[in-house]
């Protein structure tokens, strides 16, 4: 195992604290690695002579020939030119730093002198602080002096503090920490014990900062920092870098059993800093530890005989021990994987405000975490309405899980995008992800090691096939490397079309957003991102510039989201932080199997990429997709899917207080104006005995508020109108009567944008009833089938469709309105015909019929005509707006009588007038629609 670590490039890891007798070796970074063949290119002949190739060793000229696949005389050349050979077989890449200053400018090779410089300054200082014992932290303290690398070097050669002359116990140290309300643990006794050695005052400010310095020190890393006058506290708060927290849930992938045994044996705190110690501490360092801590076998016959005698009278005494054991470490492996799933930068920093993240229990830690996840979560929930359930929280904390692993795990989740052809929903997604950490060792990472290998070479790969070399096209060839394929122009052309869109995607997916879709009754967990980004595109939400949880609490705070929607936003954003992890891996791995872009999907390709034979296994414990890891009892996909059976009797529900009649006649139309507070009691009421409780109409989805705000503003005349023809007054049918009353084509908008446009007008009415009956049953399984896939943009553009359906064909039955959409010369029209008729004969029955049709065309402004028709019968009076219309109307006469001639009908006489005041027959106040009936005639 230690071979491993040293080969993945951890460093030796020194606890704090500790004085003398440990060497911090440092981690130096790999070099930049390069491809011999380029220098040799640069060699425009051979000049080397016989005396060359006799100073090259036969060994040395063998190895180079292998290791860089030259030929004998590159070899002789560079000899002659003064490479070292025998450093260019250690280290390639300084050889050719040698090379490549030799062509830089004097400007550019003193400014790289000068970085070089100015990194290793810095790298000293940060050697010189991880070795320095307790007086520099505490003339840090003194100082009050920003906490950066240079000042926290400079107080390290102030000298120590004088020392009081008093012992302190342990007790001692003990009740003053008691006094402070602060818990006796290792990292605060260390604190105190400093300060009261000193003589200086102990209080929790100052233990707290103490730690949070000493954890700053410790998880610097030499390479990594560029500036010694970074603060590395704010507000006491420790200003982690993200480099800092990937090496934290790495080292705690790496824990194992034994680790956590070995810490509660020696009574001491399991905490990150300890179990630090513990990974790295030398394999043979251990033995000798073990084989020390052994009893020889006089020691054993040297046992208290009263005690012996106790132990074997209750032989269960051990047993129990055992049990115990057993039992904390399954604890503490459920609390690092609750670590690991949730612990983000911004959480790392939020911590450290309150206690010091690497010296305070596991316990406490896990615990803050889900306190600060569960409020962020509440805060989205609230910010949307939603009511703050266990369904919402779940649904919300998926989404926003799934979005962190995918930031985490950007190749992963770039093979899984590939391998399902971008259709993954988030719950395969995170699937993938989950199998990504199964899969996964300390030692060996199925997609990292891989990567290791060849990283150094992508750049030049790139740009040996003339593409552009950027973050995105080397994190594309990256989920093409780990995925074993080809790393071809076309491939990546592929892929970087994936990487925006998951960029987008993660950017863009916040708790409100997810809330606002869960909020709809819809279920984004089996929705791809393909079609969450359609619909984000269309729905522009005002999001909170907070975490993920910090949002989602806020929304179930503002009654925007109800609990049961809480718990499906959580359960989303657990998946979508799981692709983020392992990003272009999961992608890859969907990409490779030619699996959907699907939740589903991402989460197995998560499970593949995953180890099962380590801690690993249990990272995603929150995510709720592994079997032995549950989230409030229940794993968080279960809850995702009853949060959709609640959201779908909620659904129901909704439907059919859409379509039951409101309590308003002429009487009484004011009433509209106060619906809310008139249905609100009845709501309530139906809610808590169907769907078991009820947290407020701002709970409800957008599109029911949406048609309670628009009745009570809606006209008078349009409720009269709706009246007197006897149209049901439902909020739905409100609502789209006043729609179409102020956007008459909206309708006709409806049916083009579900690809349900006819080209050609019917021949006869019935065809239009008939139309509408199987519209309307078409639209109600279409929704059916987007709810199932996730697609909330298809779902509402159904239900829309379904309704407005509905009303056409109440109000052909009650009042003969025909409004008729189609397309002439590519063009969207609209015809209104509305036939004055008998309520007890249809318009084919033979009987008198009166009817007006209008149109608005293109160059003759409204057209009206008025029609009568008895048998065979017809006569018509034709209005234009003006009377020049009129005359132009007047003049094409003869051709529309001879049209309607030779279709059976004898005209029995024509009209052409200005138009005058309505008279009573006049049709529904609609505004003008956009047709361009003269192309008719």
């Amino acid at each position: 195992m230690i071979q491993g670590i040293k080969e993945l490039g951890y460093s030796t890891y020194t606890p704090i604290g500790m004085q003398g007798g440990v060497e911090n070796s440092e981690k130096s970074s790999e070099p930049k690695r390069f491809n011999l063949q380029e220098v040799i290119e640069q060699i425009k002949s051979y000049t080397y002579t016989e005396e060359d190739t006799k100073q090259v060793d036969n060994e040395l000229l063998s190895q180079l020939k292998n290791q860089f696949d030259l030929r004998e005389e590159d070899i002789y050349e560079l000899h002659k030119r003064g490479f070292n050979l025998e450093s260019l077989l250690i280290d390639d890449s300084k050889a050719y730093r040698g090379l490549e200053n030799s062509h830089m400018s004097k400007e550019e090779s003193e400014d790289t002198k000068k970085q070089e410089s100015e990194s290793k300054k810095v790298s000293d200082k940060i050697s010189v602080i991880q070795q320095a014992n307790d007086s520099m932290y505490l003339n840090t303290l003194i100082s009050k002096e920003p906490i950066t690398i240079n000042n926290l070097y400079t107080n390290n050669f102030k000298g120590n503090l004088k020392k009081v002359s008093a012992n302190f116990s342990k007790s001692d140290i003990a009740s003053v920490l008691q006094m402070n309300g602060l818990p006796n643990n290792e990292g605060n006794t260390w604190a105190a014990k400093a300060l009261m050695s000193c003589g200086m005052d102990v209080s929790k400010q100052d233990v707290l900062k103490l730690q949070n310095m000493k954890a700053a020190v410790a998880a610097l890393e030499p390479q990594a920092e560029a500036s010694g006058d970074r603060e590395l506290l704010q507000d006491n708060a420790v200003q982690y870098e993200p480099y800092q927290i990937d090496r934290i849930t790495d080292d705690l992938g790496m824990v194992t059993d034994e680790h956590i045994e070995k810490l509660i044996e020696e009574g001491k705190d399991v905490n990150i800093t300890n179990l630090r110690e513990s990974i790295y501490k030398n394999t043979e360092a251990i033995l000798k530890e073990q084989q020390a801590a052994r009893p020889s076998a006089i020691e054993v016959q040297n046992v208290n005989s009263a005690e012996a005698e106790s132990v074997l009278s209750d032989g269960t005494m051990q047993n129990q021990e055992v049990i115990n054991i057993d039992q904390a470490v399954t604890e503490i492996k459920d609390q690092i994987n609750q670590i690991r799933a949730k612990l983000t930068l911004e959480a790392a920093q939020k911590i450290s405000e309150k206690l010091p993240l690497e010296s305070a229990e596991l316990s406490v830690v896990a615990k803050e975490l889900q306190q600060l996840q569960e409020q962020k979560v509440i805060a989205a929930l609230n910010q949307v309405g939603l009511e703050v359930n266990e369904a919402n929280i779940t649904a919300t904390t998926e989404v926003l899980d799934t979005v962190i692993d995918m930031k985490r795990y950007p190749m992963e989740t770039i093979h899984i995008e590939l391998n399902s052809q971008e259709t993954a929903v988030l719950a395969e997604v995170k699937s993938a992800l989950n199998a990504y950490s199964e899969n996964e060792t300390p030692v060996e990472k199925r997609f990292g090691e891989t990567i290791k290998k060849v990283e150094g070479q992508i750049e030049s790969l790139l740009e040996g096939q003339n593409i552009e070399v950027t973050a995105e096209t080397i994190q594309a060839a990256k989920a093409l490397i780990t995925n074993g394929m080809e790393v071809s122009s076309e491939n990546i052309t592929s892929v970087l079309s994936i990487v925006t869109k998951l960029t987008t995607f993660l950017e863009d997916m916040t708790p409100i957003q997810a809330a606002a879709f869960i909020k709809e009754g819809m279920n984004p967990y089996y929705a791809s991102v393909d079609t969450l980004l359609t619909w984000m595109s269309k729905e522009k939400l005002e999001g909170l510039k907070v975490s993920t949880a910090e949002t989602i609490v806020a929304l179930q705070e503002q009654k925007q989201i109800n609990s049961e929607q809480k718990e499906a936003m959580i359960g989303l954003y657990r998946i979508l932080q799981g692709v983020t992890k392992h990003k272009e891996e999961v992608i890859g791995y969907l990409f490779k199997n030619d699996l959907p872009l699907t939740i589903e999907k991402l989460q197995e390709a998560t499970r593949y990429i995953q180890d099962k034979n380590h801690i690993e296994v249990n990272i995603d414990d929150d995510f709720g997709e592994l079997e032995n890891l549950q989230y409030n009892k229940q794993s968080a996909k279960n809850l995702i899917n009853e949060q959709s059976e609640q959201t779908s009797k909620v659904a129901q529900l909704i439907k059919q207080l859409e379509e039951m009649e409101l309590p308003v006649s002429e009487s009484n139309i004011n009433k509209l104006s106060k619906m809310s507070a008139l249905l609100y009691p009845y709501i309530k009421e139906q809610f808590k005995k169907e769907v078991g409780s009820f947290e407020g109409l701002s709970t409800l989805p957008k599109s029911f508020l949406d048609k309670l705000e628009a009745v009570q503003n809606v006209e008078p005349e349009v409720i009269e109108k709706m009246i007197e023809q006897k149209v049901p007054l439902t909020l739905s049918n409100i609502y789209w009567m006043d729609k179409i009353t102020h956007e008459p084509t909206v309708y006709g908008d409806l049916l083009n944008e579900a690809g349900m446009l006819k080209d050609e007008l019917p021949e006869h009415l019935d065809e239009i009833e008939d139309e509408l009956l199987k519209l309307e049953e078409t639209a109600r399984k279409e929704q059916e089938v987007a709810t199932l896939s996730g697609d909330l943009l298809k779902y509402k553009q159904y239900k829309q469709l379904e309704e407005a359906s509905h009303l056409q064909r109440q109000l052909i039955d009650k009042e003969g309105l025909y409004q008729i959409p189609f397309v002439i010369n590519g063009e969207q029209r609209l015809v209104n015909l509305y036939v004055h008729k008998d309520a007890h004969h249809s318009v084919e029955s033979g009987q008198h019929t009166k009817a007006i049709i209008s149109y608005q065309t293109k160059n003759l402004g409204m057209v009206k005509a008025y029609i009568e028709i008895k048998d065979d019968h017809l006569g018509y009076k034709v209005e234009g707006e003006t009377e020049s219309i009129t005359n132009k109307l007047e003049a094409h006469g003869e051709t529309l009588m001879n049209l309607l001639t030779q279709i059976g009908y004898n005209v029995e006489y024509t009209a052409y007038a200005t138009e005058v005041e309505p008279d009573n027959m006049s049709a529904i106040p609609l505004k003008r629609g956009d047709s361009n009936f003269e192309e008719m005639i």
